[in-house]
């Protein structure tokens, strides 16, 4: 084996194709830029090519992506949604699976318009009464209503009912 900072020349004779199209490509490579230098055995019928820390940048790379993969595995928003719409309220999200909370209200409260921030946006919603509660798709109880019955939720109101909610009330269902 011979180790060195630049591979010796090898003369055309002693290359099988394989090495040479390894050689081809150990040369495209800048090596003196990247701060390695690799340690090369060449002989008459094969060409290997160990690069010194090789190994290491692969485990790293290894660790960061384990890293990086773990960092995007987050909390569940069910669990983020319980502990926004607190016991005795109806709250309205944004998002399906209870996320971009919009707003909550306590139960017995008569029809009101959401506001212009939530106005046709919830996609989910959680009832923690005990009495039904009602939303419809315009504004003052005018169109469709859909029950929100007690204690329940609903993780997507689905596609035709998505980001319609206008108006809504906690005294009672539809």
């Amino acid at each position: 084996m011979h180790i060195s900072k630049r591979p010796t020349p090898i003369s055309l004779r002693n290359r099988s194709r394989k090495s040479t199209f390894l050689l081809k490509i150990y040369k495209s490579l800048d090596m003196s830029r990247s701060g390695f230098y690799p340690s090369i055995r060449f002989t008459r019928t094969n060409f290997i090519f160990h690069p010194k820390g090789l190994a290491m940048k692969i485990k790293k790379l290894a660790i960061g992506c384990t890293l990086a993969a773990s960092s995007l595995l987050a909390v569940p928003t069910a669990q983020a949604a319980d502990w926004e719409c607190g016991g005795n309220l109806v709250c309205i999200f944004d998002h399906a699976n209870y996320g971009g909370f919009l707003g909550s209200r306590g139960s017995g409260i008569g029809l009101m318009n959401v506001s212009r921030n939530a106005n046709d946006k919830t996609s989910s919603w959680i009832n923690n009464t005990w009495s039904n509660a009602a939303w419809y798709h315009d504004a003052n109880g005018q169109g469709k209503c859909h029950t929100m019955t007690q204690q329940s939720r609903n993780n997507y109101v689905g596609f035709w009912n998505n980001d319609r909610l206008s108006s809504w009330r906690t005294d009672r269902g539809c």
